[in-house]
């Protein structure tokens, strides 16, 4: 076999072809997509572009907190159990520092539905959640993400905010997004440029900040009671 181009998306698939080439690739030219940062430095002897999707924690919380101004407390929901997780927990420890001084950080680290169930009458309302990490189930297994999203909203009386199109319709508030869709189209317009003959590496990449747009869900916004005159300019509800 022989390909002329490969498109990886997420951490781990990008780790493996950038620390443990299969022989296969080694010399095809790489586009990634879903990754949470690209690393200065990294090269593959076939080159390499793509998309970050570095999520926008920082103007997910900022606008969190303006949306909600008497907010004392921000439960950052996290876990290190995926490749992903543990990327995710140093963005949001990055993220919060300015943040600190202004409102009461928590990270809750590797929950399950039980331990969820225990807090939910310990937040106070004015108190808002990050999530970036994946939640287990009472069985120990992490569910689909809708149905963690779903448990979630169900059970806790506070706004959520996330940083992902895939949470967006399912009870979070949104945040400034990470949209799968506009990752698999940058990605794939990236990989048509090589296709037509141009080198991975003359392509630049992608930064998140060009890439990741506000988006809200209208039923969480009515049900915070805030108004679409208080969301970014260019927001999708």
């Amino acid at each position: 076999y022989s390909f002329d181009a490969v498109i990886v998306s997420d951490d781990a698939a990008f780790q493996l072809v950038t620390t443990e080439t299969p022989e296969l690739l080694k010399n095809v030219p790489i586009i990634f997509g879903g990754v949470d940062s690209f690393p200065e430095g990294i090269e593959h002897p076939g080159g390499i572009t793509g998309v970050e999707d570095e999520p926008s924690i920082k103007e997910t919380l900022e606008i969190a907190l303006k949306l909600h101004p008497n907010t004392r407390e921000i439960i950052i929901l996290t876990d290190s159990v995926t490749v992903s997780g543990k990327i995710l927990r140093e963005h949001a420890e990055q993220a919060v520092k300015q943040l600190a001084s202004q409102t009461k950080i928590t990270y809750w680290e590797n929950v399950n539905y039980d331990i969820i169930e225990q807090h939910k009458n310990d937040v106070y309302d004015e108190t808002v959640l990050l999530w970036i990490g994946m939640v287990k189930n009472k069985n120990g297994i992490i569910p689909d993400f809708r149905e963690q999203i779903t448990f979630l909203s169900n059970t806790l009386p506070i706004p959520i905010y996330s940083c992902w199109s895939h949470s967006i319709g399912y009870g979070f508030v949104g945040g400034k997004i990470v949209d799968s869709a506009t990752q698999g189209r940058i990605a794939a317009e990236l990989a048509l440029q090589v296709l037509d003959g141009k080198k991975p590496n003359t392509l630049a990449i992608v930064k998140a900040k060009n890439a990741n747009k506000y988006q809200f869900d209208y039923n969480q916004l009515k049900r915070f009671g805030i108004k679409k005159s208080q969301l970014p300019k260019d927001s999708t509800i």
